[in-house]
């Protein structure tokens, strides 16, 4: 940090880094979001995050003045290697679904780092203790890790939220209906695992409810799919004959 100041610079101005640009704000001496092909990126800020896509990182990167400061990006599945080109680098992964247009509901999550060197790894600890309690050193492979098991816990749960919404359709209010549904689901995990508190048919082996369903799901081929395909998991998670 130069002269008692701490400035940050966030590279990209998509749904992470508007996010992470909100959280420090008023947090740090200077803060700068930017998008990367902007030609006045400053050069003398302590941290700089490259909140781009994973696709577009490598050549982000490789448009990018050599900076003197740690080089961080967010991504939780590409190496640090990635930034190689910086002689002080490393990661900075926020574990954590963002949207830009949306006001983050859980502001407090973790953050995941990795660094080429104590000095970087100091830094990106201090940084990030600034926006969370919850801050993680760990290594690539770990990072990929929480990155796929965040995959089910968000994304394909998301999509399994947008199935039930689908099947409830416009007879019924899905606020009204399913959300007092999904919280309860959640609130129960604060008391043990999972698979500790799974309900449903496919547990019961409850042939008839099944095939019931499947059969008014005919006129949704995707979700009669998704649903044999994830009854099936369950009833050989817990011990029954599957499907024919």
């Amino acid at each position: 940090m130069q002269n008692n100041k701490f400035h940050i610079v966030i590279v990209g101005a998509g749904n992470v880094g508007t996010q992470l640009a909100k959280l420090f704000d008023g947090k740090v001496d200077e803060l700068t979001l930017c998008r990367h092909s902007d030609a006045n990126i400053p050069v003398d800020a302590d941290l700089y995050l490259i909140c781009v896509s994973d696709t577009a990182l490598e050549e982000v990167v490789a448009m990018l003045p050599r900076f003197n400061g740690v080089v961080a990006h967010t991504s939780g599945t590409m190496s640090k290697e990635l930034l190689s080109k910086f002689p002080k680098h490393g990661v900075f992964y926020p574990f954590q679904s963002f949207r830009r247009e949306i006001e983050l509901q859980n502001p407090i999550f973790p953050i995941l780092i990795e660094a080429s060197d104590t000095e970087s790894e100091r830094l990106l600890r201090l940084s990030a203790e600034l926006i969370t309690d919850y801050v993680v050193l760990t290594d690539e492979a770990g990072r990929r890790q929480l990155h796929v098991a965040g995959v089910f816990a968000s994304n394909f749960t998301n999509l399994m939220y947008d199935a039930a919404f689908e099947v409830v359709g416009s007879r019924f209010n899905p606020e009204q209906i399913l959300m007092p549904l999904l919280r309860e689901t959640l609130d129960r995990l604060k008391m043990g695992l999972p698979e500790n508190f799974q309900t449903g048919p496919a547990i019961r082996n409850d042939r008839a409810v099944i095939e019931s369903h499947l059969e008014w799901l005919r006129s949704k081929p995707e979700l009669q799919k998704i649903y044999k395909d994830l009854s099936q998991i369950l009833l050989k998670k817990y011990g029954h004959e599957e499907l024919p």
